[in-house]
């Protein structure tokens, strides 16, 4: 039943705020670093660079992701993201989607390679349109198997749009 909330809030809000007269996203270039054990003993450093396509899907944004810890892990996403221009400098971004993760021998161990990671991101539009966020995430294997620990993310995120011209 918690899954439904998720799919639920993807489906319906987007499409309760789309509106024609918004103009189209560019493509993204975001990096991110954090910490990959918020409510755990141990440190686990993460840094993270993603690329986000332009608009596209009814306001979602395919993107792909590859970050990597100070304990060797790795970890490659392709998911959907959505953006909500909440206040004019102010944005919600809310992402997901499937990914691949290899452990390296790291202490840390999320027990599957197929790992799903969701996060909600607030940020602000700085000068040149860049943006600067906080991004809060979660990586487990959904239940695939047991045990699934996953793990809580915080991030602080640099957002650069690529423009075409």
């Amino acid at each position: 039943m918690r899954r439904w909330w998720f799919i639920t809030v993807c489906v319906l809000l987007p499409l309760a705020g789309a509106r024609a007269d918004q103009p189209r996203e560019p493509a993204w270039l975001t990096t991110s670093v954090g910490d990959g054990s918020v409510f755990r003993a141990g440190k686990s450093r993460l840094a993270g660079l993603e690329y986000r396509w332009p608009e596209n899907l009814g306001g979602f944004h395919p993107k792909v992701l590859f970050a990597r810890s100070t304990q060797a892990t790795n970890y490659l996403q392709i998911g959907l993201l959505y953006n909500w221009d909440v206040w004019q400098p102010l944005r919600l971004t809310l992402s997901s989607g499937p990914g691949l993760y290899q452990r390296n021998h790291a202490s840390r161990n999320l027990n599957f390679w197929l790992q799903f990671y969701s996060a909600l991101e607030v940020s602000v539009r700085l000068p040149r349109n860049q943006r600067i966020g906080l991004s809060f995430g979660h990586i487990s294997d959904a239940s695939i198997r047991r045990p699934n620990p996953g793990a809580e993310i915080l991030s602080v995120t640099y957002s650069v749009p690529l423009y075409r011209h």
